[in-house]
Formats: C-alpha cells, sequence, structure tokens
C-alpha cells in the first residue's frame, strides 16, 4: 500500500526507519494485531527516559530540580475503561458511549499548538481513512479548554473530536498525569466494547518507530 503521506514519515525517517502505510490485517494476523503488544507490561521507564518523554517541547526550566513531581501508575493493558464524560465540539462525550461501538483509540496530547502534539495528531489525521475504515473512533484528550482546542483543530482540520480534559479527572483517571501536575503525559490506549484496556502506551512519541504502527495493529491492521 502506497506510503502516508508528510510529517509522520518525515519523524519515522528520522527515526531511522520508513514507515510503512498500515494496511487491513485479515485471518490470523488480525487476531496477533490485537494480542500481542497489549498483553505485554513493560518496565517502567528509567528516570531520564521518563524525564525526556514528559519535558520535550515544554521549553526552558523543565526539569527544574525543585519542581514537584507527581507520580502516577499508568493504566496497563487488561485494566477497565474508566468511565468518564468529557466535553467536545459537539457536546459531552462519554468513553464507554464511544467505546461500545466499536475500537477506540484515546490520544492523550499535552498542549494544543505545540510541535511533538501536532506531529501527534497529525500523523492519525494524515492516516484516518484507515482508522475509519476498521470502523474505528478516536479521540484526543488535552487540558486546553474547549476555545484553544477549536482554533487548533480548525487550523490542523483534524478529523476526529478534541475532548477538553481541563479538571485532569481523564488523566489522573487513566494514571497520565505529567510531572508538573498541570497536563497530561503524550500517552495512546485502545479499547473497544469489551470495555478494557487492549494497548496501553503511556509514553508516546511521534518519533518512535514502534509505536504509531502497535496502535493501528491492536485495531485489526497491519505494517506487513
Amino acid at each position: 500500500m502506497a506510503g502516508g503521506a508528510g510529517s509522520h514519515d518525515a519523524l519515522a525517517r528520522r527515526g531511522g526507519r520508513q514507515r510503512r502505510r498500515p494496511r487491513r490485517a485479515s485471518g490470523a494476523a488480525a487476531g496477533r494485531a490485537t494480542a500481542q503488544r497489549p498483553g505485554r507490561p513493560g518496565p517502567d521507564p528509567s528516570p531520564r527516559l521518563r524525564e525526556r518523554a514528559t519535558a520535550a517541547g515544554r521549553g526552558p526550566g523543565a526539569a527544574h530540580p525543585r519542581r514537584r513531581r507527581v507520580v502516577m501508575t499508568p493504566l496497563e493493558a487488561g485494566a477497565p475503561l474508566p468511565d468518564l464524560t468529557l466535553d467536545g465540539p459537539d457536546g459531552p462525550v462519554r468513553l464507554h458511549d464511544a467505546a461500545a461501538r466499536g475500537p477506540l483509540i484515546i490520544a492523550f496530547y499535552q498542549e494544543d499548538a505545540t510541535p511533538i502534539c501536532t506531529a501527534q495528531l497529525g500523523a492519525f489525521r494524515d492516516d484516518f481513512d484507515l482508522i475509519a475504515e476498521a470502523g474505528a473512533r478516536l479521540l484526543a484528550i488535552s487540558t486546553d479548554d474547549r476555545t484553544s482546542q477549536a482554533r487548533f483543530q480548525a487550523a490542523q482540520s483534524f478529523p476526529f473530536p478534541l475532548l477538553s480534559d481541563a479538571g485532569l479527572d481523564a488523566a489522573r483517571a487513566f494514571g497520565v498525569v505529567d510531572d508538573s501536575g498541570r497536563r497530561s503525559l503524550r500517552a495512546v490506549f485502545v479499547s473497544g466494547p469489551s470495555l478494557t484496556i487492549g494497548l496501553a502506551i503511556p509514553y508516546y512519541h511521534p518519533a518512535n518507530p514502534n509505536q504509531f504502527p502497535a496502535v493501528f495493529e491492536a485495531i485489526g491492521l497491519d505494517f506487513g
């Protein structure tokens, strides 16, 4: 299948690998897609990796030694999907209702209109046709208010809703509040009608060549 457009291909090349466009998996491959990474708990990242993952793009003073650290344990594969309702562009959105309709990608991003978060959501935008063809939905969540999110969505033409988690309720429920205690980590979770977490990537970065394919494999697509 032809390669995806634009920003995430460039990011994948910088990571040392040309990212291939996902395609629909079939038969045993589709079963493996949802069974491999989701159930494989990994070790907690080292302090250096945790700091780098949460401080990227935050600017001067991001790793100030006196900053209060927020210690949280992110949800893992197999955990129940939190039952939360967040404000979206067309009104309240309940996560359980969205997941009950089919595969659901939940993408936490840190801040509107910042380079890394724009690349993170832009990669999903560029391959959103495949997400839709797989019968999946995507909800992007940040602590920004709805006015800021509306500007960001219009500027980037995201075909999926941005939900406001201004009170950090969702970030706390998923265990992805960042060290500042004011916003979330970049993180991606996949759920579905079972209302359990099938895939958890609590330290997501769009330049990581393995994480983006894992999300698509979790909804039944592959990069083979």
